[in-house]
C-alpha cells in the first residue's frame, strides 16, 4: 500500500473546499444553513464515461475540519 499523504485542500467554486487524491475529488460544504453540520463527497474521475465523475461515497459531520477527515478516510478506502 503507498504511504498516504494529508491532501492539500483548496477552496473551489460555491464556497466549497476541494482536494484531489489519486482519481478522487474530495468536496466538503457546509450542511445548507444547518447549524453545525458539513457535508462531504467524493468522486472518481471517469473521462470519457459520459461525464467527469461518479459519486463513490458521502455523508454529513459535525464540522467543516470533521466531514475534511471524512472524505479523506473514505477515499483512503477506496484505494
Amino acid at each position: 500500500m503507498p504511504p498516504v499523504t494529508t491532501p492539500k485542500w483548496r477552496r473551489g467554486p460555491k464556497n466549497r473546499l476541494l482536494a484531489d487524491v489519486g482519481e478522487f475529488r474530495l468536496e466538503v460544504h457546509d450542511g445548507l444553513g444547518r447549524l453545525r453540520t458539513a457535508r462531504f463527497t467524493v468522486l472518481r474521475r471517469q473521462y470519457g464515461q459520459g461525464s467527469l465523475f461518479a459519486l463513490v461515497a458521502s455523508g454529513t459531520a459535525p464540522s467543516l475540519f470533521a466531514a475534511m477527515r471524512a472524505a479523506e478516510k473514505a477515499a483512503s478506502r477506496l484505494l
